[in-house]
């Protein structure tokens, strides 16, 4: 079972701050700096222990910060939100202990080609028409993979071969 982590995390230079719960402090600090225009960053964590005790050590702390809440489960109360995690007493700061990701890069993405699209779109309709991508393909994820030469010709005669069964 995944202990369950209570974090506090602010995006950079900017007085709003979040408190929440997850699995993974790593992953989720991912998923903020990938759905945010602004660096984030982790200032505390507690291990809870289990999942459902930081899930109401969060609730506690969420009802005592109502006053101070931004938005949502953003609160803009630093001081306040430091007592209430000084006060759940049977968690454990393990701050120091995770390994944080590096930023992401500014770099943009190379985008997709048409190609590529093509093939997404193929399978995914490929799927929904029955075939097994992993048989006739080799792919378990089409978003995971590129196009190998031949895909089209495969994927036709899987299509081909589904059709005739049907027929019969």
């Amino acid at each position: 079972m995944r202990n369950g982590l209570l974090y506090l995390a602010q995006p950079d230079d900017m007085p709003i701050y979040k408190v929440g719960v997850t699995g993974d402090v790593t992953q989720r600090l991912w998923q903020f700096q990938s759905q945010s225009p602004h660096a984030m960053r982790i200032i505390r964590v507690l291990d809870c222990g289990p999942r459902w005790r930081a899930n109401a050590y969060e609730r506690f702390i969420h009802s005592w910060l109502t006053r101070y809440s931004s938005h949502g489960e953003w609160y803009t109360d630093i001081d306040a939100i430091h007592q209430h995690f000084d006060e759940v007493s049977p968690a454990v700061d393990i701050t120091d202990e995770i390994p944080l990701p590096k930023p992401l890069s500014d770099k943009p993405r190379k985008p997709i080609s048409l190609e590529y699209l093509e093939f997404i779109l193929a399978c995914g309709e490929a799927e929904e028409a029955g075939v097994n991508l992993t048989r006739t393909l080799g792919v378990v994820n089409r978003y995971a993979v590129k196009p190998t030469k031949g895909w089209r010709e495969r994927l036709c005669m899987a299509r081909s071969r589904l059709h005739t069964t049907d027929a019969a």
